[in-house]
């Protein structure tokens, strides 16, 4: 079996930024690429809130905002709206795997939100408190 990432080219058709069925608040890229579509993301960008007696019970945390800064930033686009229709490269598991991270189309620049370690500090320090 091969173990080596699939690096392939695809192209952003939708997104989402908001609450999910379950009030998390999430960001996902719908991908296209040869042959495939595929989500990307999907992970909780708020956090539950300190007070669970009365709405709302999740909040904004640091995490989240600087999560879509650096998708943003990796891809060079101006803003969530532009994302749709933006040519990137993905890095996945190949037929049946999962998207690890997406890439700047040109440049060798990725966002892996799980290897990040800007991501991983801030995720490590609102665990913390």
């Amino acid at each position: 079996m091969n173990t080596e990432p699939k690096i392939e080219n695809a192209r952003i058709i939708s997104t989402m930024l908001g609450a999910e069925d379950h009030g998390i608040f999430t960001a996902s890229l719908i991908l296209e690429g040869d042959g495939w579509q595929c989500a990307f993301g999907g992970a909780a960008l708020d956090k539950p809130s300190k007070d669970r007696t009365r709405e709302p019970f999740r909040v904004g945390c640091a995490y989240g905002c600087e999560y879509i800064r650096r998708l943003l930033e990796v891809l060079e686009v101006p803003s969530w709206e532009k994302l749709a229709g933006a040519l990137v490269r993905v890095r996945s598991g190949g037929i049946g795997g999962r998207i690890h991270a997406v890439g700047h189309i040109i440049k060798d620049r990725w966002f892996n939100p799980e290897t990040d370690p800007t991501l991983n500090n801030l995720l490590k320090a609102e665990r913390e408190h």
